[in-house]
């Protein structure tokens, strides 16, 4: 295939999308840590002044002012390179802006080995693997200008924290005008039936190549878009790799809570049974309750028991006590047993002590 560089940036392809909706929008803001001309948002700037925020190298607090501006029922785009837009606003993040479920988009430039000359410092690697922890939090990597303008509006529409990990130079022309995208849903780029291959951002374009590649070898590779990382499209995933068989990630990011471990989590769900992931929401009554975390000493031992003990399971009883519980037969073996040192009963106001030892049983 004749593979072509989109004409224009994909950070040009970002600011004239903010534009475009700034115009229809006046909820519209743009919060920048002294990197506008790295997003080319100073071009957002020069149309709309009043609504530029720039706060310096700051990045901490720009999340800060970003959850504000939210808070006062503004949509706030935040940008940064990817390391400061993860690791160092970690905090505000999860606090300022997912617990407090307001509606903040914050784009990490210059993704994974896309910082190239910047270095080390500048190439985060586990920035999706610390976002797509945070609770209520969309992660999106578009892999050219067209995906990523035609997904914007969507990204605007949908009430809750995006984090967009932003190729800033000329990508890949991957999509034409005539496709469409579902934000949360993945796009089938190539039938095949021997392997899948995972792709997301500048790995689309390899992952392509491989399966060309692959074909004159006499091997058959479906290749899949992942452009939502969270909320993974599982329903596709699972449905492409028991066609194939067997699957291939290409990722530009640590695998370690990347595509290449949600992808093995939702076969691990979906073949064990397994249904309480125990992640916790920020629907929170009280603080942060174990309960609402799905890891209260009776759900766990029930979910012990409906996966048939063939997992890990935490809990609070000694082996005669969990034996008794879970009516366990004697000769029947029980892989582990964490003791966390709750009491027997439901606590009302649990507190976590430290992991106390690892059981094994036979």
């Amino acid at each position: 295939m004749d593979w072509k560089r989109e004409a224009s940036e994909m950070r040009l392809a970002y600011s004239d999308s903010l534009i475009e909706f700034a115009k229809k929008d006046d909820r519209i803001f743009v919060v920048e840590a002294d990197l506008m001309a790295s997003a080319s948002t100073q071009r957002f700037q020069a149309q709309f002044p009043d609504r530029l925020l720039n706060v310096g190298v700051a990045e901490a607090n720009m999340i800060s002012v970003a959850a504000g501006l939210s808070a006062m029922g503004k949509i706030p785009f935040t940008h940064t390179f990817t390391p400061f837009a993860s690791r160092r606003c970690c905090d505000q993040v999860a606090i300022s802006v997912a617990y407090a479920k307001l509606n903040v988009k914050m784009a990490g430039s210059d993704p994974g080995i896309c910082a190239e000359l910047n270095g080390g410092t500048h190439m985060s690697f586990e920035d999706v693997a610390i976002m797509r922890s945070i609770p209520g939090m969309v992660v999106f990597e578009p892999t050219d200008s067209v995906q990523l303008k035609k997904l914007f509006p969507q990204i605007i529409e949908h009430y809750g924290p995006v984090y967009i990990r932003l190729f800033r130079k000329n990508a890949w022309s991957i999509f034409g005008e005539s496709d469409s995208f579902t934000l949360g849903n993945g796009c089938l780029l190539r039938q095949g039936s021997e392997v899948t291959l995972f792709a997301s951002g500048i790995m689309v374009k390899e992952a392509l190549e491989a399966a060309e590649q692959l074909a004159g070898q006499g091997i058959s590779a479906e290749v899949i878009n992942l452009h939502t990382i969270k909320p993974l499209d599982s329903e596709l995933v699972l449905a492409s790799v028991t066609k194939t068989g067997c699957c291939v990630t290409a990722e530009n990011a640590n695998i370690i809570g990347g595509c290449g471990t949600l992808i093995a989590q939702s076969f691990i769900k979906s073949r064990s049974g397994f249904n309480r992931d125990g992640s916790c929401t920020t629907d929170r009554k009280d603080g942060w309750q174990y309960y609402d975390c799905g890891i209260a000493c009776q759900t766990l031992c029930l979910a012990a028991h409906d996966l048939g003990l063939g997992t890990v399971v935490m809990g609070v009883f000694d082996r005669e006590g969990l034996t008794q519980y879970l009516q366990i037969p004697e000769d029947q073996e029980l892989m582990a047993l964490i003791a966390i040192g709750y009491p027997n009963e439901a606590p009302t106001a649990p507190k976590r002590k430290d992991v106390e030892t690892l059981l094994s049983f036979r």
